[in-house]
């Protein structure tokens, strides 16, 4: 025997060796390979050894890497002895082959052998060396042949008899281990008292044994997966999330107190919740890093990584449950036999979106779920986006098509949901913002003593720990206003209209004054955005030529008649709204507030609803147009007015090129209402239009303008001519297309200098020379 192999087998049996792990891993592998004639009785070793038995993830790791390359290792031998053999043989070469065992025999035989050997060892070690030879199977089937090298082959084990009973093993040995290790303090009954608790200086076996699972699960097949009964894992793997952050409660002064839910769902979320409550009565969140002494940094540092860490895990195990519940219908999920009922996708859906506001001041760092910016620019991970999306689909997704209210339960989820995050805000609004300051002390020290955070400061210690605390909540406080404000904004198309006057209105309008705050304050003007959007989406599907006395016999018409009140109700919230809101629109075209491209969205947004409204806010058919389209030229005469105010305040100033942007920016918002504007409109916003481009021309030869001023008001003008082209060739509908085009030829002489050569002016052209052409064509779709 080997004096090497003696050896080996000693330090296995002594369990206490100080032979790194690395050096076992690669005599395991080499010994496992070589020995003769099979490996049963090393194997028997090696699951018995206190070595491994003294559990923790590096020693099985080793072990299942170790049993890995010991297949590599095996069929190299193989290969080799092969072809020694096909060398030495000659011209009996064919022969010799035929009655030689191949190699895929071999390899089954060998692992049959380490099969055998693994029985009655321990089901954790057992489940690591089988999780190697898996991986070590799958490492030899994607074998890539060697150029020129004929007799090097893909080899592949799947029907094979060895990988059967690997997998077969794989899956006993988790469930021994889930049987095992899965005690929790709420069982009860007698065999409680005769299952083996982990000892504490143990890591947890189960959370262990999981993990090893993991790295397999995939190359098992599912038939056979189903052994496992899924609630029972399910459970078990919320337990181990569950134990890892212990509870949530590792940012809390009061001690761990580690209760689970015995059917697991709500697990991630009590943690989650856990966590936010220790990090807003915590006061690191309160300090910069120039605040913070090097032992603090390093302590902040690790405790963002746990942070991250447990968002990572709440998002990637939340997206691939969700992404297989949207496609269910809420209808298949029935109370079971036993009088339970199962989980619905929109309960997973309400679970992930709780975890996800109760992380929202980690989701904060990221950019937040409603950044348009990619994840490559520093927008957020793609995962966490999805996630959250996918959350809003599985709730709200057949609500949308849900004309019939066939899923009243659903609906009432939604608004329930949306009330108890609109009244968590509200709890919060009345915390004032405050800067980062230290005014009444000089943090000079920030250590760990005792597992106790303490906090050395000056004079006025306890006034400085308050404005410590104070900008966490605030912290803590947008991060959360701005989920819920973006959870909202999806939630518009389904919320009723007492939920939207009740709860979201309060909440949004106070942010429409404060631009801090950025993303809260941009989230506050797309849930405004949504709900004029979303209403005139509603009147111009809805029919309004519905007789006002239907017959007793018109099912039909009766349900037309409801829907057009529920949309009636909801419009005139908007109709209430809108004058506030076309306010606040034209107070942030100002420098710092909303960008140019997010003003014109928005106010067109606006006009197209008060213009869709018509119909829903008068009883009776209107005689005149002002009467008509009231609403609509509201919008377009507080816009002319504030366009006329800032003229007469840039008289009187004399800082001229900050009014001049500024006025640029509504010159732009009121030429992008143009194709929102019905008919009768038109003409004269068109020439208001016209008028402002005419001032412009006029204003460039004014005395006194410097060249770069000059140059300035050039572009202005020339971006002017350009986006009037753009909205009546790409905005415009076609039953406004034939005035507008008409009245863009009628003034082209005003714009022919800035926009002769365009492109633009040249599709125009072309689509005129058609109508000359074709003057009996429609070019109308009436």
């Amino acid at each position: 025997m080997d004096r090497g192999y003696t050896n080996f087998l000693t330090h296995l049996h002594a369990g206490g060796t100080k032979i790194p792990l690395q050096k076992i891993q690669a005599t395991l592998s080499h010994y496992l390979a070589h020995a003769s004639p099979l490996p049963t009785p090393l194997a028997g070793t090696v699951v018995s050894s206190p070595l491994f038995l003294a559990l923790s993830y590096q020693r099985l790791q080793t072990l299942s890497t170790a049993f890995r390359y010991s297949l590599h290792l095996k069929y190299q031998l193989i290969e080799a002895e092969l072809e020694e053999r096909r060398s030495q043989s000659l011209g009996w070469g064919l022969l010799a082959n035929v009655f030689s065992r191949g190699v895929i025999t071999r390899i089954q035989q060998w692992v049959g052998a380490i099969l055998k050997g693994l029985q009655g060892g321990h089901p954790i070690l057992r489940l690591a060396c089988c999780c190697g030879i898996l991986l070590g199977m799958e490492d030899l089937r994607v074998v890539v042949p060697k150029e020129g090298d004929d007799n090097h082959r893909r080899i592949t084990f799947e029907g094979s008899t060895a990988k059967g009973n690997v997998e077969d093993e794989t899956v006993v040995a988790l469930a021994e281990s889930m049987d095992r290790y899965s005690y929790l303090e709420g069982d009860a009954g007698w065999e409680k008292e005769f299952r083996k608790m982990v000892d504490a200086e143990e890591v947890d076996a189960l959370s262990l044994s999981l993990i090893m699972m993991s790295q397999c699960a995939s190359l098992i097949p599912s038939d056979k997966l189903r052994a496992i009964p899924l609630q029972t894992l399910s459970r078990l793997l919320a337990s181990s999330i569950e134990a890892t952050f212990q509870s949530g409660t590792y940012l809390s002064k009061l001690d761990a107190s580690c209760t689970l839910a015995q059917d697991g769902t709500l697990s991630v979320s009590n943690v989650t919740d856990r966590v936010k409550n220790g990090w807003e009565e915590s006061l690191l969140g309160g300090l910069t890093s120039d605040e913070m002494t090097p032992e603090i940094q390093a302590l902040s540092t690790n405790i963002w990584t746990t942070f991250k860490t447990m968002l990572f895990s709440v998002v990637m195990i939340s997206k691939e449950v969700l992404q297989e519940a949207v496609y269910v219908s809420p209808t298949s999920y029935q109370p079971s036999f036993d009088g339970s009922k199962n989980t619905a996708p929109s309960d997973l859906a309400l679970l992930t979106l709780r975890s996800l506001y109760n992380l929202s001041f980690i989701i904060y760092e990221f950019g937040g779920v409603a950044s348009l910016v990619s994840a490559d620019q520093g927008g957020g991970f793609k995962e966490l986006k999805e996630t959250f999306y996918l959350a809003l689909d599985n709730l709200t997704g057949q609500l949308l098509l849900d004309a019939d209210d066939q899923l009243p339960g659903r609906r009432s989820q939604v608004e329930a949901w949306t009330r108890e995050i609109c009244a968590q805000i509200r709890t919060t609004m009345p915390v004032q913002s405050v800067h980062a300051s230290f005014e009444c002390g000089t943090l000079t020290r920030l250590r760990d003593n005792s597992k106790e955070m303490v906090i050395s400061t000056g004079p006025r210690a306890m006034a400085g720990l308050h404005n410590l605390r104070t900008q966490v909540l605030v912290h803590c406080r947008r991060a959360k206003t701005a989920f819920v404000l973006a959870t909202i904004e999806q939630l518009i198309p389904v919320l009723s209209a007492g939920s939207l006057q009740d709860w979201v209105l309060p909440i949004c309008l106070p942010i429409l004054e404060d631009d801090e705050h950025r993303e809260a304050y941009e989230s506050a003007h797309s849930v405004l955005l949504a709900i004029f959007s979303s209403r005139a989406q509603d009147l111009l599907a809805t029919p309004h030529d519905i007789d006002p006395y239907p017959s007793a016999n018109s099912h039909d018409m009766l349900e037309r008649q409801s829907q057009k009140l529920a949309t009636n109700i909801d419009t005139n919230i908007a109709v209430r709204l809108l004058p506030l809101y076309t306010s606040y629109l034209i107070e942030s075209s100002r420098q710092g507030k909303l960008n140019v491209h997010q003003l014109r969205l928005a106010f067109s947004t606006v006009v197209r609803f008060a213009s869709a409204s018509v119909k829903a806010t008068t009883s009776e058919e209107p005689t005149s147009t002002a009467e008509k389209y009231g609403l609509t030229w509201y919008c377009i005469e507080a816009l002319l007015n504030a366009i006329r105010d800032l003229s007469e305040e840039r008289t009187r100033s004399q800082s001229l090129g900050a009014y001049d942007d500024h006025r640029h920016r509504l010159h732009l918002m009121l030429i992008s209402t143009i194709p929102s504007l019905p008919l009768d409109l038109l003409p004269r916003v068109l020439d208001e239009i016209r008028a402002i481009i005419i001032q412009g021309r006029k204003r460039h030869f004014d005395l006194g303008s410097t060249p770069a001023r000059l140059a300035d008001r050039e572009a202005r003008r020339k971006e002017l001519n350009q986006a009037l082209l753009s909205e009546i060739l790409e905005g415009v509908g076609d039953l406004e297309k034939d005035f507008v085009m008409r009245w863009w030829y009628d003034n082209r002489h005003i714009l022919e200098d800035d926009i002769r050569l365009g492109a633009d002016h040249q599709r125009l052209g072309s689509a005129r020379k058609k109508e000359v052409k074709n003057p009996d064509g429609a070019l109308s779709r009436l």
